[in-house]
């Protein structure tokens, strides 16, 4: 129902404060013409309002509705009073559908204040302006705005007092809380056919009309519309909390869920409430921990668990849509410290990937790292050896052992990590150091071992032991040239350095060549391949060719008794000879020069595997 066009005051024909008798009288006359299914025409019908009903039962209802002093009181609010001659000289220009002239009476007796004189000036324009901003249909906001605002400085005056005595005439006990709450109601009642309508109302427009009104007020009118939208967000927020405990693996998908879900309820909080509340603040805050919740939960568990997803977009996707809802405080700050190693694991995507390629080669390394010095390495054949020296001394070649294929265990996997992400990498300087550092270990305790043996053995074994030594330092020397192809932090290239002057230095007293395997086999490569080049630019079967060449210059001279017959056969027969011998040259040279390609071939591998 609408409160002003369907008023149980207007169906009944009456102002707002008519007497007991006066009502009583007009429900009696309006009765009788409704009875014999006729309508009477009255005073204040005010046609210019709008089509309203009169039947029987609306005599009924509107009489009941002003029965009691407290609806006679709310219904009253929103229909007109005549208190003065003021109010009868306006109501009369409404009668005769004056309607500029009757607010031009009443707008003249306000005031900056409302008071006793002119307290119904402010009823009857207020009442007057929220009518006709409803007519046919269309939406005058300033009408609207202008009724409301006058109702309110009439509500929230002392003169509300007066105006409930003038109605119910017995001085009912007033709250203007209260009354400003039922007001309210009711024109959002009037307002529902325009709310969030085209050429409508929105609700935040709506709720902007009272904005002269008293803050609890507002803050009550604001409650009605953010009550369900608040309700709707933390029912969300718990049955997201809930999933995403029981599933964190898709807690990316209930974080996206749950932003969208509720991205309406929180733009029309903001709207009706605004950034700055503190009512705002705290449902947006536990929105966004939410759903950054889901986005830290799904960027964990992928991250340490599953090697096929890669959760840095879609955990930073969400952890902005927990950003974007614009929380404060510890919670903003939060966020934004989980989004910073969520940005550095995207940011080192392309790193990651190479890492995953040589994973198997790192965790390898590592491995090796861990046998290396939590075992002891002991050979089968080493200790045969040992078993059968009358002097003793394999045992000292257990390191050397160890340490040896060790470094030839790890050096291709890490030339592979190099491959990879480069020498100068982080994780490459680190293993590579370490694999340097434990190498070069063992070979220094190898080598120290051996010279404190030399020291202390007898003339009788010293042969022996240095036959022994001059092995360890000669494979001390491919070792050490393994060591400094690596790429190691520069304390250990120092350390690398001074013990590689020492083992070399003790090389050439021993007569070892410091050649590595590597450079000892480029030097067979190139010599190798000198021999092909040979090989091209030679003519293989050359003395027999030359013999058959200067046999063939024999035959062809003249000689005597030796018919043209003769002589033409003997050259044929010779031709064919060095034919054949060509022929067997080529084939000769042919065949040489691919077992030579297959030879520098092989050579060409075994550097390879020494690169």
């Amino acid at each position: 129902m609408n409160i002003i066009t369907q008023n149980p005051f207007r169906v009944l024909g009456l102002t707002g404060n008519s007497s007991e008798r006066e009502l009583q009288k007009q429900i009696g006359i309006i009765k009788r013409y409704a009875e014999i299914g006729k309508s009477k025409t009255l005073d204040y019908d005010f046609e210019f309002m709008g089509n309203f009903s009169r039947t029987l039962d609306d005599i009924k209802q509107a009489a009941s509705n002003i029965e009691q002093a407290q609806k006679k009181l709310h219904y009253s609010l929103f229909w007109f009073v005549k208190n003065n001659q003021f109010d009868e000289i306006a109501l009369n220009n409404l009668k005769d559908q004056n309607i500029e002239k009757a607010i031009e009476i009443w707008n003249k007796t306000l005031k900056e204040e409302v008071s006793n004189k002119n307290y119904s000036s402010y009823l009857n324009l207020s009442t007057l302006y929220i009518a006709l901003s409803t007519l046919d249909g269309q939406l005058d906001f300033q009408s609207l705005q202008a009724g409301i605002d006058l109702k309110g400085n009439l509500i929230h005056s002392d003169n509300i007092k007066d105006f409930s005595k003038l109605v119910t005439g017995n001085g009912l006990a007033i709250d203007s809380a209260d009354i400003s709450k039922k007001f309210i109601e009711e024109i959002i009642e009037l307002l529902k056919p325009y709310l969030n309508k085209n050429n409508g109302i929105s609700t935040n427009e709506l709720i902007s009309l009272f904005n002269s009104y008293p803050k609890n007020i507002q803050k009550y009118l604001s409650g009605k519309f953010t009550e369900v939208p608040i309700s709707n967000i933390e029912n969300k927020i718990d049955k997201t909390l809930t999933k995403r405990k029981e599933n964190p693996r898709d807690a990316e998908e209930y974080g996206e869920e749950l932003f969208k879900t509720t991205k309406t309820d929180i733009k029309l909080l903001k709207k009706l409430l605004g950034k700055n509340n503190v009512q705002f603040q705290m449902i947006a805050n536990k929105l966004a921990n939410e759903i950054m919740q889901c986005a830290i939960d799904y960027f964990n568990i992928h991250r340490e668990d599953d090697e096929d997803i890669d959760p840095g977009e879609d955990a930073l996707r969400i952890a902005k849509y927990a950003l974007s809802i614009g929380p404060t405080g510890q919670i903003k700050q939060r966020i934004e410290e989980n989004i910073a190693p969520i940005q550095e694991w995207i940011d080192i995507k392309e790193e990651r990937e190479k890492r995953k390629l040589i994973k198997a080669d790192i965790e390898f390394i590592y491995e090796q790292l861990y046998l290396l010095n939590e075992t002891d390495y002991i050979d089968d054949n080493i200790l045969k050896q040992r078993n059968k020296s009358p002097f003793g001394n394999i045992i000292y070649n257990i390191n050397l052992k160890k340490a040896d294929k060790f470094i030839t265990k790890c050096y291709p996997r890490l030339k592979k990590i190099y491959k990879q992400i480069g020498s100068e990498a982080e994780i490459s300087l680190q293993l590579s150091s370490a694999v340097v550092n434990s190498t070069l270990e063992l070979l220094i305790d190898k080598i120290n071992n051996f010279q404190e043996r030399i020291s202390l053995s007898s003339e009788f074994s010293r042969l022996s032991i240095i036959f022994d030594f001059k092995i360890i330092i000669g494979t001390s020397v491919e070792l050490i040239h393994i060591m400094t192809s690596l790429a190691v932090f520069d304390y250990l290239k120092v350390r690398l350095q001074t013990n590689k002057d020492i083992i070399w230095k003790i090389a050439y007293q021993l007569d070892i060549p410091t050649v590595s395997r590597r450079e000892k086999k480029q030097q067979e490569l190139q010599k190798e391949r000198n021999v092909l080049t040979d090989m091209i630019n030679k003519q293989f079967l050359h003395n027999e060719i030359h013999q058959a060449n200067s046999k063939m210059k024999s035959i062809m001279k003249r000689e005597l008794f030796r018919s043209k017959e003769t002589r033409q056969k003997q050259i044929i027969e010779q031709q064919t000879i060095i034919n054949k011998l060509i022929k067997k040259s080529e084939q000769e040279k042919a065949s040489r020069i691919r077992q030579q390609k297959e030879k520098i071939t092989k050579i060409g591998k075994e550097l390879k595997k020494l690169e």
